[in-house]
């Protein structure tokens, strides 16, 4: 079982421009962000998977419901 909270952003970190030179990089407002928490069934190879507001008991408990 794992969460995660992909980010839909550009990270300006590096990249191949010219010493000097000014490039814009065009970025959306990644105010939403997805909720992914998901737990894998070793026997049978199936996911269940749960996408919510949040990661939090009430969400691990309904995702452990589903598994059961």
């Amino acid at each position: 079982m794992d969460g995660t909270h992909p980010q839909h952003n550009c990270v300006a970190a590096y990249g191949w421009i010219k010493k000097g030179k000014v490039k814009e990089l065009k970025i959306n407002t990644g105010r939403q962000r997805l909720n992914i928490n998901a737990a894998i069934d070793i026997e049978k190879l199936s996911a269940a998977v749960d996408y919510g507001y949040s990661i939090n008991a009430q969400s691990t408990i309904s995702l452990l419901k589903k598994v059961e």
